[in-house]
């Protein structure tokens, strides 16, 4: 037997054993893209394509050579134990209607859980005429195996860490397909990336092309992965809102404010695991005291209707990545108090106290205020030496400050007619002690006028 003929048995046992195993992570040239997505064309020039739906089986899918060759022919991509994609905004982009992908060489991070297994599809760079493109598959912590091709033969380490198909085999676009096993342990990491290039040509050159994308995946315990880790999550207290109103913040602090009176409570909830990823699908459920209602939803953006269906002690949903929990006044007008218990799937995630003012018991005019008015002086024109402000306390009954603005009523003798302005334009200065009076100040406006009344006392 030749030496020719050896060498071609040599690679067909290869290309049979190939054809049950391999992943492999691409990174693209700058006008390229490396998708990530459940479902695409399988054969996109300069690209990689990982399967992140969850396999039924147990076993990543992967495309047949076949579905391989059509850049029209679709097959959703699986994988076992994928958690997250964590990728910095900056390297998640649109292209097309691919899906989601990067361009030019971004590395990708992602999580995955001990023992995971993902399948994916590397293709070169678009080759022209009989010229050939090579196509490589670089792996660390784990192995590649199951490979698939449009082309033949592939070159696989001993190792099962490298794959390929060099630009000296077949002319044209190469594919590769298959699935990567992780083996590495949990805290550690593994590596995926692809290279394409006409310097592609055997075993030591899998590296000579342009990197077509890199995922460090991040391997994650079976018990860490999808568990609530308190220091990753927000749960946080918002701004309170009106029943017509709606909250979206997202804020990581809590409010301190007191909650005015007849407002709603809010508390933003997300949950995410060590890895930052959202932990949902469990019960989120919500428990106030006091006489106080809750409803507990899983959106974006709350709406009155949310706002209004807040009717119970205690409500839950099933978790998603944003929810908010409103929460209602104790007793309607009266100032108070309540505590509201938030847990996961029985545990307890969140407690926080939310106060209320109460309605408006008493103002408080301060002795700071001026005593003497200008005739027809307002908060626009004020030049005058007289002074213009009046600084107010408003409390409810239980002593609260209370953030509102009175207005004028009962005005006898030279007040009547005035108004209140609490106008931006305002050149009233306030004496610094009314910054411990608490709650306020405005300009009085006066009419002004030759009229008796204009002139002389008035309350």
């Amino acid at each position: 037997m030749s030496t020719k003929t050896i060498k071609q048995r040599i690679a067909l046992v290869a290309v049979s054993a190939l054809t049950a195993g391999l992943f492999t992570v691409v990174s693209a040239p700058v006008a390229n893209a490396t998708v990530l997505a459940g479902a695409s064309p399988y054969a996109l020039a300069s690209s990689l394509i990982i399967g992140t739906n969850a396999d039924t089986d147990g076993t990543p899918n992967v495309p047949t050579a076949t579905q391989l060759s059509s850049l029209v022919t679709t097959a959703p991509l699986t994988s076992v134990g994928w958690v997250a994609n964590t990728s910095a905004a900056s390297a998640n982009s649109s292209v097309s209607a691919i899906g989601t992908s990067v361009t030019g060489g971004i590395t990708r991070t992602g999580v995955i859980q001990t023992g995971g297994s993902i399948s994916f599809t590397a293709t070169s760079a678009a080759s022209t005429g009989a010229t050939s493109v090579g196509v490589s598959v670089i792996v660390t912590g784990g192995t590649i195996g199951s490979l698939v091709t449009t082309s033949a033969p592939i070159s696989l380490a001993g190792s099962r860490t490298a794959a390929s198909v060099f630009n000296t085999q077949i002319a044209g676009t190469n594919t590769l397909a298959g699935t990567f096993s992780v083996t590495a342990a949990a805290g550690s990491t593994a590596t995926i990336a692809a290279y394409t290039g006409t310097g592609i040509i055997d075993s030591d050159t899998r590296t000579s092309g342009t990197l077509i994308g890199l995922w460090t995946l991040t391997v994650a315990a079976a018990n860490a992965a999808g568990a609530v880790n308190l220091g990753e999550s927000t749960v946080t207290q918002q701004s309170c809102i009106e029943y017509a109103s709606f909250s979206d913040a997202k804020n990581a602090f809590d409010t301190t404010s007191r909650c005015a009176n007849g407002r709603l409570g809010v508390v933003y909830v997300a949950l995410k695991d060590a890895f930052t990823s959202a932990v949902t699908g469990g019960q989120l459920s919500a428990t106030a005291t006091n006489g106080a209602f809750v409803n507990v939803v899983g959106v974006q953006t709350t709406t009155s209707g949310d706002n209004y269906a807040t009717t119970s002690a205690f409500d839950t949903t099933a978790a998603t990545s944003n929810n908010y929990v409103l929460v209602t006044q104790p007793v309607a007008n009266t100032a108070g108090s309540t505590t509201v218990t938030i847990t996961y799937s029985g545990t307890v995630v969140g407690t926080k106290t939310i106060n209320f003012a109460g309605d408006v018991a008493t103002v408080t005019i301060m002795p700071t205020s001026a005593t003497v008015i200008a005739n027809g002086v307002t908060s626009t024109t004020s030049g005058s030496s007289y002074g213009l402000g009046v600084v107010y306390q408003i409390r409810d009954a239980a002593g609260n400050a209370i953030s509102s603005t009175p207005t004028l009523t009962g005005a006898t003798g030279a007040m009547l007619g005035a108004s209140l302005s609490t106008s931006a334009e305002t050149t009233l200065t306030i004496p610094s002690s009314s910054a411990t009076a608490n709650t306020g100040y405005a300009s009085i406006n006066h009419p002004g006028g030759t009229a008796t009344t204009n002139f002389g006392a008035g309350s």
